[in-house]
C-alpha cells in the first residue's frame, strides 16, 4: 500500500523535471539494460567447478602471477560481475563485497576504509592500488576517497589482501593491500555509454571508446558527476557536500614480440561546496567551515614487460603523478609531486618461484598556507626487495620468505629558509 505515494511521488517529480528528460532516461536504461544482459551471458564465478575456482590467477600476493591455489596469503577476489550485480556505485561500496574489508561512510561521499582494524578517516597502514600505480596520498597519509572516481565499468577484478605483505609493497602494506586491476583495452571493442540518475537531483555520465591498431589497442574514456543529495543528516553537527567530478582516462597496449607495453594516462576534476553549521575539523581537517575544496589530478604511467625464454621476466615500471589542492576558507593551497620508479625480475627455478627488485621513489610537498607561512618537505627512498616461494611436500604445502630494506631521506624547507633533514633505514622480514 505505500509504494504507490511513492511512485507517484517520483512521477511527479520527473514530470516537473521536464517529460522530455524523463523518457530520453528511461529509453537509456531500457538500452543499457539490454547491454548488460549481453555482457552477463558469458562465464560466471558461479559457473565455475571448484578447481577453476583455485586456477584463477592473482598478481598482487608477489607481484607475479600466480594461481589462487598456489598463494601463501588470505586474498579475496572481486570480479566485475560481482560489481555490476551488487548495485555499488563507489570504490568503497566495491571494496566492502570482500569480508575483512571494514568500510564506513563518514557523511556524504566521505569514507573510511581499513582492513584488520585501524579504520579512520585516512588510514596509513593500507596500501591501495590502481594497475599497480599507489594512490595513497603522503600529504594526508592515507587515500582520498572522495576524489578516487576510477569508473566501475573498467574494473576487470580487485584482489584483496588482509595481513602483512610489507616485504615487496613496503610499509603502507602492513594490514593489507587492495590492488584495482582494470581491463585491457584489448577486451573491449565499439564503444559504451552509461547513464545514471538517482534523486537529489544525481546524475552521472560514462563514455568510452576503444579500438585496435596492428598490435596495439586502446581505450579512451570519460566520466562526469554530481550529487546534490548529500544533505546534512542533522543540524547540530554535519555540512552539505555538493561534489562534482570529471574523469578523463586513457589506456593503451601494445604487444611486439616478448615484449608487452602498457601505457595508462589519466587527468581528475574534483570540486565540492561545504556548507557547515558548526566547525567539524575533527571529522574532517579538509572541511569544518563553509568553503569550496578543489582537487587536480594528472597521471602518466608506463609499464614494459620482456619474456625470456623459459618461465622468467623483467618488469619495468615508472609513473608520475602531479595533485593540487585548494581549500579556500583556509587560504590553503598544496601541492604534491610524486615520481617512481620500479624494476623486478620475476623466475621460477626448480621448487623457487623468485621475485628480485629495487625502487627508488620521491615525493615533494608544497603548502603555500598564508596562516603559516608556507613549506615544503622532500621525500627520497629506495627500496630493494626479495620473495621467493617454495614448493613443499610434492607441492602440498608452500613456505614464503621475504625481505626489504628501505632506506628515506626527508628534507624540510621553511618559507624562512630553514632547513631541517634527516636520514632513516628499515628493513622489513
Amino acid at each position: 500500500m505505500s509504494a504507490i505515494p511513492a511512485i507517484k511521488l517520483f512521477h511527479v517529480r520527473m514530470l516537473n523535471r521536464g517529460r522530455l528528460f524523463a523518457v530520453i532516461s528511461l529509453i537509456c536504461v531500457v538500452l543499457l539494460s539490454l547491454q548488460v544482459s549481453r555482457a552477463d551471458a558469458g562465464e560466471d564465478l558461479f559457473d565455475l567447478s571448484l578447481d577453476e575456482l583455485m586456477a584463477i590467477e592473482v598478481t598482487s600476493v608477489s607481484k607475479q602471477s600466480q594461481k589462487l591455489s598456489d598463494v601463501a596469503s588470505s586474498i579475496f577476489v572481486i570480479d566485475k560481475k560481482m560489481i555490476r550485480h551488487s548495485g555499488v556505485t563507489t570504490l568503497p561500496d566495491a571494496f566492502a563485497l570482500a569480508p575483512g574489508v571494514d568500510v564506513n561512510r563518514i557523511y556524504g561521499d566521505t569514507f573510511s576504509v581499513s582492513v584488520r582494524g585501524f579504520n579512520g578517516r585516512f588510514t596509513n597502514k593500507l596500501l591501495v592500488l590502481v594497475d599497480g600505480r599507489s594512490i595513497y596520498m603522503p600529504t594526508f597519509a592515507g587515500v582520498f576517497w572522495e576524489v578516487e572516481t576510477l569508473p566501475l565499468e573498467e574494473i576487470e577484478r580487485i584482489e584483496v589482501i588482509r595481513g602483512a605483505a610489507g616485504s615487496v609493497w613496503g610499509v603502507n602494506a602492513m594490514n593489507g593491500v587492495i590492488n584495482i586491476i582494470t581491463r585491457a583495452p584489448n577486451e573491449d571493442d565499439g564503444q559504451q555509454i552509461a547513464i545514471t540518475v538517482g534523486n537529489g537531483p544525481r546524475m552521472r555520465s560514462y563514455f568510452s571508446t576503444s579500438d585496435q591498431i596492428g598490435s596495439a589497442a586502446y581505450r579512451l574514456s570519460a566520466q562526469s558527476m554530481k550529487d546534490e543529495s548529500l544533505m546534512r543528516p542533522s543540524e547540530t553537527f554535519a555540512m552539505d557536500r555538493y561534489p562534482k567530478s570529471d574523469h578523463a582516462r586513457l589506456s593503451v597496449t601494445m604487444e611486439q614480440d616478448a615484449w608487452h607495453h602498457a601505457l595508462f594516462a589519466g587527468s581528475k576534476y574534483y570540486i565540492t561546496q561545504y556548507d557547515s553549521l558548526t566547525n567539524t575539523i575533527a571529522v574532517d581537517p579538509l572541511g569544518g567551515l563553509d568553503s569550496i575544496l578543489r582537487v587536480k589530478n594528472n597521471f602518466l604511467m608506463f609499464r614494459s614487460t620482456y619474456q625470456h625464454p623459459g618461465s622468467a621476466e623483467t618488469i619495468f615500471q615508472f609513473y608520475v603523478d602531479r595533485s593540487d589542492y585548494l581549500i579556500e576558507a583556509f587560504l590553503r593551497d598544496v601541492g604534491s609531486r610524486i615520481n617512481d620508479a620500479e624494476l623486478r625480475h620475476n623466475r621460477e627455478m626448480g621448487n623457487h618461484s623468485l621475485t628480485l627488485g629495487l625502487g627508488h621513489r620521491t615525493w615533494v610537498y608544497n603548502d603555500l598556507n598564508a596562516s603559516f607561512g608556507g613549506q615544503r618537505f622532500d621525500l627520497e627512498t629506495s627500496t630493494v626487495f626479495v620473495q621467493d616461494d617454495i614448493r613443499l611436500l610434492n607441492d602440498k604445502a608452500l613456505l614464503t620468505l621475504g625481505f626489504k630494506a628501505e632506506e628515506t631521506y626527508f628534507f624540510r624547507m621553511l618559507k624562512s629558509n630553514q632547513p631541517l633533514s634527516c636520514f632513516t633505514s628499515g628493513i622489513v622480514i
